[in-house]
């Protein structure tokens, strides 16, 4: 038996129902890509708070990368003896990487997200209630990182405290 199946499409509706707050800011950028053909578009948000970004528009993948990034070149950066200017010209240099790559990032992320949704749940109706569910904002996730964060960088520090003769 021969089944056709329709490719899902996306529409602008479903992308602004995803992204909630600043959709009209995420379909223009996302809009000036497409019509450049270039893959990224510079995101301040991105740049100046990666790790609270990422957290609040739902992208954990890209949080925990950043943390366990920033973790991992703290810890070196103290075990290591590594002077501050190199481990915070890592962190900027990461920081750079979100900037550039965030909007990208983000509709890939979004695109992912709807087509799921669009795959699992067949009812029209039912499928706009799951892609605002499963989108927007999230600010616990924000809380929760940051604790996180503040509990690591609180660890570090005092581990860095400890190494004798430690400068």
């Amino acid at each position: 038996m021969n089944t056709y199946h329709q490719p899902i499409e996306v529409t602008d509706n479903d992308l602004a129902l995803f992204v909630g707050k600043n959709s009209d800011y995420y379909l223009r950028k996302w809009e000036l890509m497409d019509k450049e053909n270039e893959k990224n578009k510079w995101n301040l948000a991105a740049f100046l708070l990666p790790l609270w970004w990422t957290a609040y528009r739902r992208m954990y993948l890209y949080s925990w990368l950043f943390f366990g990034i920033i973790t991992i070149n703290t810890l070196f950066g103290i075990l290591l003896r590594i002077p501050d200017i190199i481990s915070s010209t890592v962190g900027l240099i990461i920081a750079i990487i979100y900037g550039l790559y965030g909007n990208a990032w983000y509709k890939k992320h979004t695109l992912k997200s709807i087509l799921e949704v669009k795959m699992r749940v067949p009812d029209a109706d039912k499928q706009k209630e799951e892609i605002i569910h499963a989108g927007g904002t999230n600010i616990t996730a924000v809380i929760g990182i940051t604790i996180c964060f503040l509990l690591i960088m609180l660890v570090l520090f005092v581990l860095k405290a400890r190494i004798p003769d430690y400068q």
